[in-house]
């Protein structure tokens, strides 16, 4: 899904590549996000944020954010935005790790907000 995001941001309206904008910069906080959460964050009015997601192929914002969990809960979805060419295996297992390890203490952290 996040994939899809940014392969789709050219082709959004400037209200919804607002919206992309703030689920890209922190996927594993949007997924939490209310319409009117999502809507203020971006800039932009709540029916724009269940727009976006209709242009992402989606049912609107609960499907969504089905959707980009399942993204997030997929191994094989780890940025790859620090990934090289040149990157050795061992490299290569350190950034997953990293990427990975980041996002269970993001996780813990909210789990103790919420409490």
């Amino acid at each position: 899904m996040i994939f899809k995001i940014r392969v789709s941001v050219s082709n959004l309206s400037k209200s919804e590549r607002a919206i992309a904008e703030i689920v890209s910069a922190d996927p594993e906080q949007s997924v939490h996000f209310s319409i009117a959460r999502s809507a203020t964050v971006a800039g932009v009015l709540e029916p724009m944020v269940n727009r976006f997601c209709c242009s992402l192929g989606c049912r609107g914002l609960p499907d969504f954010k089905l959707c980009l969990a399942q993204t997030l809960a997929n191994p094989a979805n780890f940025e790859a935005r620090s990934l090289q060419d040149n990157d050795s295996n061992l490299q290569l297992a350190d950034k997953m790790f990293e990427t990975a390890l980041a996002r269970v203490v993001r996780a813990r952290a909210r789990l103790t907000d919420q409490d």
